[in-house]
């Protein structure tokens, strides 16, 4: 007999007993019935239908395993198994008794069995062992596990001869495991949409990749670039789409059948999500910069269809399922050698919508879809807009968390945006571009007024299609009005330099350093040569001196020799001008620019004529720094430098080309924005006189070196004054060869004295810490040497004496044994006392000689003492006249400083003129300006008021209309107002540089 399906056949009530009734089958019955059916429907309308725990199926060598476990029919049945099953045999199956509804098309004329029942008894008709079976019948992947609960109605007959009163039927429930084609079962498989798995499709936008072989020289190069990535994410979103479209019908049937009464979305908005790619072309064709924002949509569709698809990933819930899907069986999955895996071929469990807010969750996921919807069919470009900065969260985030780009229509996609936050009626809560129209609360309509900590991201918005210009400056004024942390640079898209736009002002790097330290040491000494230049002038003989009779004219006229020092002199003079007027200029003016070698060889030979000929007539205590001039270094220096600088200048201008640009900066990415601590990057286009932003990129660091600025600005270090340096120019009138050879021999030793004398000034003035030094040790050794010295004679004397005496006592025995004669006399034939005095002569010879010995000595210890002496009086002078050259330049600093003081105040005392100035104009000009402004919008708002009657009059067909078009006149008279304001406030704050001091 077929099996009947409970749930199909409600019962409405049972039979209430009463005292002395008369029983019958059917009042017991009707008990039994009616609880059975209140418990089936319990279980399968209140809490589910399926697999609750367990029953995998696992297949080893020689066996397959059930697991232990517990699931509840479509009509209610509970099925367990309380252990773990082995089974190591496979043998035919009849459902004779049972006739299941569902399987009765499977065995119908059929000459092999369909079914299969895992068993342990060997002895069953047709048994196989589990290897063998699939040696014969087809792998494990092919055969379903199912546990079926054959349920019939057995009849019995326990009538005996003279009774009937013992007879009854009985419900029979067996359960077994039964193994069926995966073919066979997808045949009686009943499709319950609102119970299914939602497997989506996976999908990714591809990245639009650029690097510096695409030659991308212009927008439409960039455009190429651009739609190329575009056309391939709509390729790859219209599967996806037309799948979600498809299971957000099925959920919207089931929500309404569960009797939900909410709309989420329309036809229009749902058929758009079929139109993205006219919607794509349109914008691309309508919208000349707006490709970024193009697929910056396909982008937010993507990371929508996720969030929609991952809503509806547990969504497998049901409201009154189908009591004939699965009545009396549970599909456990495929036969498989793992755990059994969530699939069509196992019912999991489906809830019952009270379990886990089911329906909170549908309603959540058709919120999703219609979000999702309404991004495509609310896409619109702004022609014109102002530029705002939204903070957002990180962009790897969900949507709900960032701002409503400015490329959506907010008013129309507001309600979905966030779904949590609408659900808490917190829509005005939502950040975006367009928060003003829908909100008024001061921390969404300016938000980068408050607390933004948890914000890692700022949407910058409005700038594509403005000039750079207007763009550059708007965006770094909201930056630093708000202490925004990033950065903002400019690229420039095509090849050719039209004007380079560096991204701040370019401080000097090390080469500048280096340029101006060359400078520095040029000018000072073109310093030290323009005074030695004055000093010679100075120290020339006059006429007078140079119409002596002694001086000579062999060199040519004395005074046309002069003449020419001077000539040469005020040439030097002009020369040096003119290299100082160039070294005061900044590097940028003069690097590359000024031919410095040329300016030193013209200085050069002006100050060789100048050095030959005034030795004619000067002499100089030190190395003349005109002699060094020719051999100067620093203009080669500064030639090599200028070069290196041009090449510099070149390469920087040069990697702000995009191309190049993005060779160096390969992080470069595009999101609408930059992120903290990041460098936001405007790519501008020149058309005719036009720099226009078509493009934006953000690199995620700020292109800087340092953490702070290490380069100094060398134009405002302060000038040291030149140190002053007596050179000792003099008059050198007596000095060969000017003057006569005879004056010159006569009084030659008198020259070298007196160059000696002032060499030895100039040097003791220069070092006189060390020159006390050495006088002390001269005065030390001097000692030293007296002492040796007297010492030495001692010994010399003592030496002499002892010989002598040797000499005296050995002379008898000399005089004896010798046959020497002394002037004719032999020694021996003289008497003591003639040698005596013979000895005694030598011996006073000899005191004579050692007498005028110590004469000498003691006379040059005299001159060396004498020496000493005036050396201290020189010391003596020295000091004297560096206590009054102390004084001079005390004076001489207190006068600078009084100076510098006097002009500070000056400056000082004329910018803040200037600034009270300026503050008094820009208030007249915000106080005019507001007027205006007060002005237009009184206007505006009487002539709504004057048109209200006819507004009303219109309102049933046209009040849409009429509204938007007001808005729209007074949107456009304020924006405009307000851009001549701003344009106002740049003017002013352009003159405001312009007359700062620097």
């Amino acid at each position: 007999m077929a099996t009947n399906i409970k749930l199909n056949q409600p019962v409405d009530g049972h039979s209430i007993f009463k005292t002395n009734q008369l029983l019958t089958a059917a009042h017991l019955n009707s008990i039994g019935r009616f609880f059975d059916y209140q418990d089936r429907l319990t279980r399968a309308r209140m809490l589910g239908v399926g697999i609750v725990c367990g029953l995998n199926v696992n297949i080893a060598q020689r066996s397959i395993t059930v697991s232990k476990g517990v699931g509840v029919t479509s009509d209610g049945d509970l099925l367990s198994i309380d252990t773990d099953a082995a089974y190591t045999g496979i043998a035919p199956y009849d459902d004779k008794d049972a006739q299941y509804d569902l399987f009765r098309s499977l065995v119908n004329d059929r000459e092999t069995p369909a079914l299969w029942h895992l068993t342990q008894d060997q002895q069953e008709d047709g048994f196989m062992p589990v290897p063998a079976f699939f040696e014969t019948g087809g792998t494990p992947a092919d055969y379903v596990a199912v546990l079926y609960n054959s349920q019939f109605i057995k009849e019995t007959d326990n009538c005996s001869g003279e009774d009937c009163d013992g007879k009854a039927d009985m419900y029979s429930n067996s359960t077994h495991v039964l193994l069926i084609h995966r073919n066979d079962y997808d045949s009686i498989i009943k499709e319950n949409k609102c119970s299914d798995d939602y497997f989506l499709p996976e999908v990714a936008i591809p990245r639009i990749l650029l690097n510096e072989k695409d030659n991308i020289f212009s927008y439409g190069d960039l455009l190429t670039a651009y739609r190329a990535g575009i056309n391939s994410g709509v390729n790859l979103l219209q599967g996806p789409l037309k799948a979600a479209t498809e299971a957000a019908m099925v959920l919207k049937d089931c929500y309404e059948a569960g009797g939900g009464q909410k709309q989420f979305f329309t036809g229009k908005e749902v058929s758009a999500l079929a139109q993205l790619n006219e919607v794509v072309k349109t914008a691309i064709a309508e919208n000349r910069q707006g490709v970024q924002y193009v697929y910056g949509l396909l982008k937010d569709v993507s990371q929508a269809y996720d969030d929609f698809k991952d809503s509806t990933y547990d969504l497998c819930y049901g409201c009154c399922i189908a009591a004939d899907a699965f009545p009396k069986h549970l599909a456990l999955g495929l036969i498989q050698s793992a755990a059994g895996v969530e699939s069509k071929y196992r019912q999991e469990f489906i809830e019952s919508p009270i379990l886990n807010n089911k329906n909170e969750e549908v309603e959540q996921a058709l919120k999703l879809f219609a979000r999702l919807a309404k991004l495509v069919a609310s896409f619109s470009i702004p022609e014109r807009s102002v530029i705002r900065i939204t903070p957002s969260a990180a962009i790897h985030e969900k949507l709900e968390n960032k701002p409503i780009p400015y490329y959506y229509e907010a008013e129309n996609i507001l309600d979905d945006w966030a779904p949590a936050l609408s659900r808490r009626k917190r829509n005005n809560t939502i950040l975006s571009y367009h928060a003003a129209s829908y909100s008024s609360l001061p921390h969404i309509t300016q938000p980068l007024a408050y607390n933004m900590d948890k914000y890692s991201f700022f949407r910058v918005e409005g700038h594509v299609g403005k000039t750079y210009d207007n763009a550059y400056t708007t965006i770094d004024n909201l930056r630093k009005q708000y202490d925004l942390p990033f950065d903002i640079a400019g690229v420039q898209l095509q090849k050719e330099k039209i004007r380079f736009i560096p991204p701040k002002t370019i401080k000097p790097g090390l080469l500048d350093i280096l340029y101006d330290k060359e400078k520095l040491l040029l000018g000072s000494k073109l310093d030290f040569i323009k005074k030695y230049n004055d000093t010679i002038a100075i120290n020339l003989p006059d006429d007078n001196e140079l119409n002596q009779p002694a001086i000579t004219k062999e060199y040519g006229d004395p005074k046309a020799l002069k003449n020419m020092v001077l000539t040469k002199k005020a040439e030097l003079e002009n020369q040096i001008t003119n290299a100082k007027t160039l070294l005061a200029k900044p590097v940028a003016e003069t690097a590359g620019k000024v031919d410095w070698d040329d300016m030193h060889i013209n200085m050069a030979n002006a100050g060789a004529q100048i050095n030959k000929n005034s030795k004619l007539f000067t002499a100089a205590a030190y190395r003349s720094p005109i002699e060094n001039l020719a051999v100067l270094e620093q203009p080669q220096t500064l030639l090599w430098l200028g070069d290196l600088l041009l090449k510099q200048k070149q390469q920087v201008e040069d990697g702000y080309i995009f191309s190049n640009f993005l060779k160096q900066n390969p992080s470069m990415l595009h999101n609408a924005g930059v992120c903290k601590g990041g460098t936001f990057i405007l790519v501008y286009e020149k058309t005719g006189d036009v720099e226009t932003v078509v493009a934006d990129f953000y690199l995620p660091y700020i292109a800087k070196a340092d953490l702070v600025e290490t380069s100094v600005d060398t134009s405002h270090l302060p000038v040291r004054p030149v140190r002053e340096i007596d050179f000792t120019i003099s008059k050198d009138i007596i000095k060969r060869p000017i003057l006569n050879a005879e004056i010159f021999n006569i009084n030659d030793q008198l020259v070298k004295v007196k160059d000696l004398t002032q060499q030895s000034e100039r040097v003791l003035n220069q070092k006189i810490n060390e020159f006390d030094g050495r006088i002390n040790k001269v005065g030390e050794q001097v000692l030293k040497n007296e002492q040796s010295i007297i010492q030495k004679v001692d010994v010399v004397k003592d030496r002499y004496e002892s010989s002598f005496s040797k000499l005296i006592s050995s002379y008898d025995t000399v005089v004896t044994k010798s046959n020497v004669k002394v002037n004719g006399t032999q020694l021996g034939e003289i008497t003591r006392d003639e040698f005596e005095t013979l000895v005694t002569g030598v011996r006073t010879e000899f005191n004579g000689k050692l007498g005028d010995f110590e004469t000498n000595i003691n006379n040059r210890f005299s001159a060396v003492a004498k020496d000493i002496t005036d050396s201290k009086a020189l010391i003596q002078k020295a000091n004297t006249d560096i206590n009054s050259l102390d004084v001079k330049i005390a004076s001489a600093r207190n006068e600078i400083l009084a100076q510098t003081g006097q002009d500070i105040k000056t400056v000082n005392d004329r910018v803040t003129a200037v600034n009270n100035t300026l503050d008094a104009k820009i208030t007249q000009s915000i106080a005019a300006n507001d007027a205006r402004l007060n002005t237009a919008i009184a206007g505006v708002n009487q002539t709504i008021n004057n048109n209200a009657s006819a507004f009303d009059q219109k309102l049933a067909t046209t009040r849409t209309e009429i509204l938007n078009t007001a808005d729209r006149t007074a949107t456009a008279k304020l924006n405009a107002q307000k851009e001549s304001f701003d344009s106002s406030i740049t003017k002013i704050n352009n003159d405001i540089i312009k007359i700062r001091p620097r």
